[in-house]
C-alpha cells in the first residue's frame, strides 16, 4: 500500500511538472513562425501582464510587495530571444504598431533590447534584497521600457 501512494505520489508530481513544462513552453514561444506580428503582440502582452500586472502595481502599493514574485517577473521581461526574433524584416506592416524605425535602425532597437535584459536580470536579483531595491531597479527597468516605445512604437490608432 505504502508504495502505491509513493507511486501515486510521484506520478501526480510528474504529470505536474510536464504540464508546467509545457506551459512555460507555450507562453515562451512565438505565436507561429509564419505570423511575426501574432508573436510579437504575444510576446509584448506577456511583458505586459509582468510589468504592469505585477512591477507597475508592487511599486504603487496597489499589490503587496512580494520578492519571488517580483523577480520571476523581471527574470521573465529580460527574457529577449523570441522578443527580437519576431521582428524579422518584412514585417513592418499589417496590424502592427512596431515603428519603421525598428528595420531603419536595427542597432540601436537591438540595443535596448540588450539594455532591457541587462536592467531585467539586475532588478530580478534587486528584488530579492527588499522593497526599496526593487523599486530603485523597477524605476530603471521602466525608463528602458519607456525609451524603446518612444523611439519604436506607433501611437494608438
Amino acid at each position: 500500500m505504502k508504495r502505491f501512494k509513493l507511486g501515486a505520489r510521484l506520478a501526480i508530481a510528474l504529470a505536474f511538472a510536464l504540464m508546467a513544462l509545457q506551459f512555460n513552453q507555450v507562453t515562451a514561444q512565438p505565436a507561429s513562425p509564419a505570423d511575426p506580428i501574432a508573436a510579437r503582440k504575444a510576446v509584448m502582452k506577456e511583458h505586459g501582464r509582468d510589468f504592469y500586472g505585477t512591477a507597475t502595481r508592487m511599486s504603487r502599493g496597489q499589490i503587496p510587495f512580494d520578492a519571488a514574485a517580483a523577480s520571476a517577473a523581471f527574470s521573465r521581461l529580460a527574457n529577449n530571444d523570441v522578443f527580437l526574433a519576431s521582428f524579422p524584416e518584412g514585417s513592418q506592416t499589417g496590424d502592427t504598431r512596431a515603428a519603421p524605425a525598428i528595420w531603419s535602425n536595427r542597432a540601436q532597437f537591438e540595443m535596448l533590447a540588450r539594455k532591457l535584459t541587462t536592467d531585467a536580470n539586475a532588478a530580478a536579483e534587486n528584488s530579492k534584497r527588499g522593497e526599496e531595491a526593487f523599486k530603485e531597479s523597477f524605476r530603471t527597468v521602466a525608463a528602458t521600457c519607456d525609451a524603446c516605445h518612444r523611439e519604436f512604437r506607433l501611437p494608438a490608432r
